[in-house]
């Protein structure tokens, strides 16, 4: 009898905290003034800031990212800081660098009569790499309109690409500075190295004479002989490599001017190929004269 009553006074206590349906209802009609104008505020709100905030248009360019310098030695063409950045950190910072901003606002303010703060340029303007080819790199530009927007990349993709094709000039005239040096070390060994072989001769008494009669020595010293006529022959070729190898550094260095004179007249965008295979035989010069001087210092 007493567990019934127990069990009563329970489920009673359980009815009674329950929070039902109907409950809610009254709490809303009861407040509901302060949720409407919690709604209204809000709602509000949301207008004001749709109808204040200006828009925010944006405009793309896709661009193809050099890649055939990744795999450079450092030691021929310059110190390659711009290349350790990965994909598009190095590139970001060749856009956004000062020159190139002032570059940016230069154009637009004489071309187009836009005129933008460079704090401005430098935050509307972004990079970033395709998730399928990381190969392909997406210039992108905000601005109020879409016209202004699609100007404002236009104009920051074609400066982009001229920074990177001065980058690439100068990297060239770095590679040509070194295999001057290497020349000039070249051309110092010979020096030496005739000056051993003109001591050596004087030391031994190498000196051809005609003999009218029986000489012990002749077998030694036409073997001495033989092998000094060697030498010589062999430093006159190295000799006849490097005047070659001169003519056509000197004949690399024209065709560089050239495409220098390009870059800066027209588009560098065409310019890519051909100073890919200016590097490359740069390159082929350069392992030429260490094979070179590796054989002299031999």
């Amino acid at each position: 009898m007493r567990d019934n009553t127990s069990s009563n006074k329970i489920k009673t206590h359980l009815l009674s905290s329950e929070f039902t349906l109907k409950d809610l209802v009254k709490v809303i009609l009861f407040r509901k003034w302060i949720i409407i104008s919690i709604f209204v505020v809000f709602l509000g709100s949301a207008f004001y800031y749709i109808k204040v905030t200006p828009p925010v248009y944006r405009s793309d360019v896709i661009l193809m990212r050099e890649t055939t310098y990744d795999n450079l030695p450092y030691n021929v063409f310059g110190t390659g800081s711009y290349y350790n950045y990965g994909i598009s950190e190095g590139q970001l910072l060749v856009l956004k660098s000062r020159p190139s901003l002032e570059e940016i606002r230069r154009q637009l303010r004489q071309n187009h009569g836009i005129n933008i703060p460079l704090m401005k340029i430098r935050s509307s303007l972004s990079l970033a790499t395709s998730k399928n080819d990381p190969d392909v790199v997406t210039l992108t530009a905000n601005a109020p309109t879409a016209e202004q927007a699609q100007i404002i990349a236009d104009v920051a993709a074609n400066v982009f690409i001229s920074k990177v094709a001065e980058m690439k000039s100068s990297e060239l005239s770095q590679g040509v500075d070194f295999l001057k040096a290497q020349m000039n070390q070249v051309e110092e060994k010979m020096h030496e190295t005739e000056k051993a072989l003109n001591e050596f001769r004087d030391k031994e008494g190498l000196v051809p004479q005609q003999s009218y009669g029986t000489n012990t020595s002749g077998a030694d010293m036409g073997g001495l002989l033989g092998k000094l006529g060697e030498l010589q022959t062999q430093s006159i070729e190295i000799e006849n490599e490097i005047e070659l190898t001169k003519s056509q550094l000197k004949t690399l260095e024209n065709l560089i001017a050239e495409k220098k004179k390009y870059a800066q007249s027209e588009s560098a965008m065409g310019v890519s190929t051909e100073i890919d295979q200016l590097k490359q035989r740069l390159i082929s010069m350069q392992l030429d004269l260490n094979t070179k001087l590796e054989t002299l210092t031999e």
